[in-house]
C-alpha cells in the first residue's frame, strides 16, 4: 500500500510539473521530447496556406534552430494573429519539443503558452 501511495504521488507530481528548463533556441536541439521554457527573438513569421502559423527563432527559416507551430484550429484561441503580433519580439515560449525532419519544434495550442518578454 505504502509503494502505492508514492507511486501515486511521483505521478501527481510529475503530471502537474510545469516546465522547468529555462533556455535558448540554440539548445532546443538538445530536449528532445522535453517539456521546456524557451527565450528568445521570432527571427520571421510565416502563415502557410492550411492557416498554420509558423514562428521561427534564432534564424529565418530555413536556418531556424526552433520553430513553434500554431495550427488552424487552435489559431482562434489567440485574441491576435501571431505571426504578426510575435514577429521580431523577444518572447517565452513552454512546451514539449519535437523534432519535425531534423528540427526542433514546439506545437501550442493556448496563449499562455507564449509570453512577449518586457
Amino acid at each position: 500500500m505504502k509503494n502505492l501511495l508514492v507511486a501515486l504521488f511521483i505521478a501527481f507530481c510529475v503530471k502537474n510539473t510545469k516546465a522547468q528548463i529555462v533556455t535558448t533556441a540554440d539548445s532546443a536541439i538538445y530536449y528532445d521530447s522535453t517539456l521546456v521554457t524557451i527565450c528568445d527573438r521570432v527571427a520571421d513569421t510565416y502563415l502557410t496556406k492550411s492557416n498554420t502559423t509558423m514562428l521561427n527563432f534564432g534564424n529565418k527559416y530555413p536556418n531556424q534552430s526552433l520553430t513553434v507551430v500554431i495550427f488552424e484550429s487552435d489559431r482562434q484561441n489567440f485574441n491576435v494573429a501571431p505571426e504578426e503580433s510575435f514577429k521580431d519580439k523577444r518572447v517565452c515560449v513552454t512546451g514539449k519539443i519535437k523534432l519535425y525532419k531534423g528540427k526542433p519544434e514546439i506545437i501550442i495550442k493556448s496563449p499562455n503558452q507564449i509570453k512577449v518578454q518586457e
